[in-house]
């Protein structure tokens, strides 16, 4: 609004002291440079969509291969993935048991499947069955508000051999939750696991996703993913 106002100040001063025609030859180069701005920040964030999607597929390709995940496999995981609040990361159903249970159970309810295909998915990714996920799923679905913590946290990349490293936790909610960055090993768009002791209570593996980082990349902020009875 400033840079606006601005603008709007220097017009009019022009105005008072030019011609029409400079006045009118001037607010049309201030337009066309707005709008240099505005398709330049539409290009970068095409950039930087395509660059995130080039990544997710790459994940993806790993795992399938890692995993001796067969076409048939890949086409039932793909249309489950279409249940994920970002389809592109259909490799997260691999690698986080939270993230596959919760998107398997919308995806037979709407449209079912074979459970051979499913049992298979699961022995070849080491995906554990929903009565192993219910702690995790419970705190998620707690109405939460954010609050002021000071806890200790692990942080493990998801499907990563790196072990859990050790974060202090800032702030939590049922939706996500701010860290410290240890080593500055994650970054905007990381998929990771968090597992803390929070009112007595241990938490283990809740699968999250960095949706940015701040103080030069010192802090996290995690987005928990979202569980479904």
């Amino acid at each position: 609004m400033d840079f606006l106002e601005k603008i709007w100040k220097v017009i009019i001063q022009r105005s008072l002291s030019s011609g029409p025609v400079k006045v009118w030859v001037f607010l049309v180069l201030i337009l066309l440079f707005i709008a240099f701005l505005v398709i330049a920040n539409k290009r970068r964030k095409i950039r930087e969509r395509e660059i995130l999607f080039k990544a997710y597929e790459t994940k993806w390709n790993h795992y399938v291969e890692k995993f001796d995940i067969t076409p048939e496999e890949a086409e039932l995981l793909t249309r489950i993935a279409g249940y994920l609040d970002t389809p592109e990361k259909r490799y997260s159903l691999l690698v986080d048991s939270h993230v596959f249970n919760a998107c398997l159970r919308k995806y037979l309810q709407h449209e079912g499947g074979r459970d051979d295909l499913v049992r298979s998915v699961m022995y070849k990714a080491g995906l554990k069955p929903i009565s192993e996920e219910v702690r995790a799923v419970a705190f998620t679905r707690r109405k939460l508000p954010r609050r002021r913590v000071d806890v200790e946290a692990t942080l493990a990349p998801v499907g990563g051999a790196t072990e859990g490293l050790t974060a202090g936790m800032h702030d939590l909610s049922s939706h996500g939750a701010c860290t410290d960055n240890p080593e500055k090993r994650f970054s905007e768009g990381d998929d990771l696991t968090v597992s803390f002791l929070f009112q007595g209570r241990r938490y283990r593996n809740i699968g999250a996703e960095v949706v940015r980082t701040s103080r030069k990349g010192e802090r996290l902020h995690l987005k928990f993913h979202r569980r479904d009875s």
